[in-house]
């Protein structure tokens, strides 16, 4: 029962942060309005890579970001996995 209550936090959280309004994220868009698929991947991979990946390290190790995207693609792959149960 744990989990699935982390997850559900984890869940609320990214709903949360996707919607900021102003914040140019995935959930003020078109897609994300619709709640399409493509859109709820794109939140929850940005979730992830932001809370639970070194992304930030890379990117303050002057990293560009879109070679610290693909380092920790493999990362949040993992995760997803896992949380897929």
């Amino acid at each position: 029962m744990v989990a699935a209550s982390g997850r559900l936090v984890q869940a609320s959280a990214i709903a949360k942060r996707a919607c900021e309004r102003s914040s140019g994220r995935i959930g003020r868009t078109e897609a994300g309005k619709d709640l399409s698929d493509q859109a709820v991947e794109l939140a929850v991979r940005a979730h992830i890579r932001h809370t639970h990946t070194p992304y930030h390290d890379y990117l303050m190790g002057g990293w560009d970001r879109y070679d610290a995207r693909d380092r920790v693609r493999p990362l949040i792959d993992e995760i997803l996995e896992r949380w897929a149960g």
